[in-house]
């Protein structure tokens, strides 16, 4: 429902041409009109100014002059209000439009919020929970940025496992805090193997006798083990055994390839067999 606002003035100047300016807080509207149509507002606490074209009569040799001019002072306004705003003061309406969020580790996230308030937001805070542990979270633009009235929405920065959590976005105006739905964060902390190494770093064996290496990589989840030599696998595990060495079959290269659903990475190792005679 509209406001209508009408505003006088006691001030009898001969004619009047009347400029209403009436303001409600952040809401305003100007007309060259005494009857003012405002935007839906909840509260009749509204401020008036006017400014007063007169038209001044003067005669000058018997001839009469009409003038315009415009007074600009504190003057005694009067406004009525009339009907009633179906706009109500309410605590804010707060959504995370977004949820789960999901990111690598290191990489960075935003945390959606969306909000309404009337009266205006006055601040925003944001909440991780872990189980039935709560605790506000210090946003200090290190670890989290945005969680302000102007950009409600969080950024996580630099995403570790210690980030997997609900999150839960409140606005607070001079009516109450209002409590968003709870918004998801996961991290894939998946990570191809790294760092592989075959131990020990070289083998020499006489024909006839067992050798045996080990292979090993970072990885997350943990990685799959493959061997091969020469081009043809030989082998799964992190451990490859020859027991009865053959120069021909047994001697050259060796390849252990680490694997996992990221990626894989691929180490080599010489192996010497000597032949007996």
């Amino acid at each position: 429902m509209h406001l209508l606002v009408s505003c006088t003035t006691y001030e009898k100047p001969l004619k009047i041409l009347m400029k209403i300016k009436c303001f409600h807080e952040l809401l305003q509207t100007s007309k060259r009109e005494q009857n003012v149509l405002l935007l839906p507002i909840n509260k009749q606490n509204i401020r008036c100014s006017a400014v007063i074209s007169m038209c001044v009569h003067v005669k000058i040799n018997r001839r009469m002059i009409h003038t315009l001019t415009t007074l600009r002072a504190n003057m005694t306004v009067v406004c009525n209000v009339q009907g009633s705003s179906n706009r109500q003061d309410d605590k804010p309406n707060v959504t995370i439009t977004t949820t789960p969020v999901q990111g690598k580790k290191g990489q960075s996230v935003e945390i959606p919020c969306e909000f309404t308030s009337y009266p205006f937001a006055t601040s925003v805070t944001w909440t991780k929970i872990v189980g039935e542990q709560s605790s506000q979270l210090n946003l200090n633009g290190n670890k989290y940025q945005g969680a302000n009235v102007t950009h409600p929405s969080l950024t996580i920065l630099d995403l570790q496992a210690s980030d997997i959590a609900d999150y839960r976005c409140s606005v607070l105006n001079t009516v109450g805090v209002g409590n968003s739905n709870i918004g998801r964060v996961d991290v894939d902390l998946t990570v191809a193997p790294f760092g592989i190494m075959i131990t020990p770093n070289g083998i020499t064996v006489l024909e006839g006798n067992a050798f045996s290496m080990f292979c090993n990589a970072t990885a997350n989840p943990s990685p799959q083990y493959e061997w091969y030599h020469k081009d043809t696998k030989v082998g799964d595990g992190q451990t490859y055994t020859v027991q009865n060495s053959v120069w021909t079959p047994h001697d050259g290269l060796y390849t252990c390839k680490a694997y996992n659903s990221a990626g894989e990475q691929q180490a080599t190792i010489d192996v010497d067999v000597k032949c007996k005679y």
